[in-house]
């Protein structure tokens, strides 16, 4: 007697919408097979209560304006494309009736290979699919642990905003990963994982220090936080990818084996900390701890931006941040020269 596979948790009437598929009716059909199959088979090991529909398209842009989200976002259809890092799939937050839902869609480009399984890519593509939906089980751990977070602007100043963002972001990737890990070629994962953090590793702080050196000349401190806000942020994300799937294959490998650009910048000691932050949130996230569970991630954030150069210190009261931006030979437009003259302004106490 085999065992009974677990009834999968999709919902009866998902729709599944295919877009700017090429005209062949037999590829059509196969495709359309094969990815209800994949779609209910993750039904089964992830919590796909809130999946509110799945889209696939040729034209990933077109194929993310064409779901209804169910509220008005000028946002909502963005997706990461920095010249680094290109997302080919999205997980698109919509309300139904009154609830928090999710719509995902997917590059037909990148999963196409799913209907052949001796294509090289075809294990990426089951990955790909699988990973999305971990990000539909997460929004449902989130949306009933912190009632009312999603869709609304949190509390708090601007700044507040974008930490918990950069935060959030993290730990979405993270649990994602976790929970969909042994779902493709795991070894191939690792070592993708790992290049992307280390590439970002490699640029973060020398584009931070450079929007620190436009910032002498605009002033515009929001400008600033958000510029400098990227690609301080940018490897946060990328070791959320890394440690989730590391966790997921219980693999022993340290960051600093995998990573050796990483390995020699100032984020080692960060992402020792994150390591265990992210894995303390996936303990506890059912204990009811509401958002205070990512406060952690939050202090390591604002070290991260004081490593760049960039001190963000809260107000009295908790009313807003200082923000305190040093000179230092690294962040000014001139370097030594500029820096000289700082030093020389200090000491005859003009400045």
């Amino acid at each position: 007697m085999t065992d009974q596979l677990p009834l999968s948790t999709v919902p009866t009437n998902l729709s599944l919408a295919l877009m700017n598929f090429p005209d062949d009716q037999e590829f059509i059909q196969k495709f359309s097979d094969e990815m209800s199959v994949a779609i209910v088979d993750c039904g089964r090991f992830l919590d796909l209560e809130r999946l509110a529909g799945v889209t696939v398209g040729y034209d990933f842009d077109a194929a993310l304006a064409s779901v209804d989200l169910g509220y008005e976002s000028g946002i909502a259809t963005q997706y990461t494309n920095n010249g680094d890092v290109v997302a080919v799939a999205k997980a698109m937050n919509v309300l139904r009736d009154g609830k928090v839902m999710s719509h995902v869609v997917y590059n037909a480009n990148v999963i196409v290979a799913l209907v052949d399984p001796t294509n090289e890519y075809h294990l990426d593509a089951l990955h790909i699919i699988a990973h999305e939906f971990g990000h539909v089980a997460e929004l449902k751990w989130r949306d009933e642990a912190m009632p009312g977070l999603m869709l609304t602007r949190p509390e708090g100043e601007w700044v507040d905003v974008t930490l918990l963002q950069t935060i959030l972001t993290a730990w979405e990737e993270y649990a994602a990963c976790r929970m969909t890990g042994t779902i493709g070629d795991r070894q191939a994962l690792k070592l993708r994982y790992a290049a992307e953090l280390d590439r970002a590793a490699g640029y973060s702080l020398a584009r931070a220090q450079e929007q620190i050196k436009q910032y002498r000349t605009h002033g515009d401190v929001n400008r600033l936080l958000i510029n400098a806000g990227e690609p301080i942020a940018m490897p946060f994300k990328m070791a959320g990818y890394l440690l989730g799937h590391l966790d997921a294959i219980d693999a022993p490998d340290l960051l600093e084996d995998l990573c050796p650009v990483y390995a020699n910048s100032h984020l080692v000691a960060l992402m020792s900390e994150l390591r265990k932050a992210l894995r303390n949130v996936w303990s506890e996230r059912d204990a009811g701890k509401g958002i205070g569970v990512f406060d952690p991630l939050k202090s390591l954030i604002l070290q991260a931006y004081s490593a760049a150069g960039i001190d963000l210190a809260p107000g009295s009261n908790g009313h807003g941040y200082y923000v305190s931006v040093p000179c230092t030979a690294e962040t000014m437009p001139n370097g030594e020269a500029d820096m000289a003259i700082v030093l020389l302004r200090r000491k005859l106490g003009l400045d």
